[in-house]
């Protein structure tokens, strides 16, 4: 004899609605693991998007001004807070930039030619040694971050900051060494090729700068600046190792 009442046992044996219960759970768990994966995969559309807004704006060189270079052979000379080492098989460098959570530590103002159109500079950023994916360094115009770039097992990820578009401001990047010793060290570094064009707002004036976010000291890891130049600039009122007329 069984204790159990009939109703409960009809209640048992209906799959009536089982179907809308696994439908529930199925589309709760697809929408948990498509939050996770945007978490994931954030940073990675940040980059690409700042990417594309750079390629479709199209940006060009100046047309006007003077063409600034520095190998840094003759010092830090105009960079404030700047320092200059000298890294076996690369030669004198912007660095290593002071350890400082990303804020900016490293800067130099310039003054703008008032028939450039742009502004641009560009440089190699090299991320060197015990790197990981939390390190970074990133990138100031005018005070304010444009873009960081992380080296984890000596590969470089550009991440753009939001906001490049209204300030009139796009970044081009390339890695040019991935995963190789640049520097003399045991672990795999990375050089990325960084351009930053700027539209010049008659201000008469911009600057650049530069913060690094490493987890150790530079004796561990690190990051540097290499064959910087800027175009664009007004050549009676800046100090340079070496000018060139527009379109020298």
């Amino acid at each position: 004899m069984s204790f159990v009442p009939e109703a409960v046992c009809r209640f048992a044996g209906n799959e009536k609605g089982a179907v809308t219960v696994e439908w529930v759970v199925l589309a709760g768990a697809v929408t948990g693991l498509g939050l996770a994966m945007s978490a994931v995969i954030n940073e990675g559309f940040l980059s690409l998007s700042g990417t594309v807004d750079s390629e479709l704006r199209g940006k060009k060189y100046a047309t006007a001004g003077t063409t600034y270079t520095d190998g840094f052979d003759h010092g830090a000379g105009g960079w404030d807070n700047g320092r200059v080492s000298d890294i076996p098989g690369i030669g004198n460098v912007l660095g290593p930039l002071p350890r400082t959570g990303g804020a900016e530590s490293t800067s130099r103002t310039f003054f703008t030619d008032p028939d450039a159109a742009d502004v641009s500079f560009e440089f190699d950023m090299l991320g060197m040694d015990e790197l990981e994916a939390d390190d970074s360094s990133t990138i100031y115009i005018n005070g304010a971050a444009v873009g960081s770039i992380s080296v984890s097992g000596g590969h470089a990820t550009f991440t753009a900051s939001e906001g490049n578009a209204e300030r009139n401001i796009s970044v081009r990047t390339q890695n040019i060494d991935s995963g190789v010793n640049l520097g003399g060290g045991s672990a795999p570094d990375a050089r990325t090729a960084v351009q930053v064009t700027i539209g010049n707002d008659g201000s008469g004036q911009v600057s650049i700068g530069f913060g690094s976010d490493t987890s150790t000291g530079a004796d561990n890891e690190s990051f540097a600046v290499d064959n910087f130049s800027a175009l664009g600039i007004d050549d009676g009122l800046n100090n340079s190792s070496t000018e060139t007329g527009a379109g020298a």
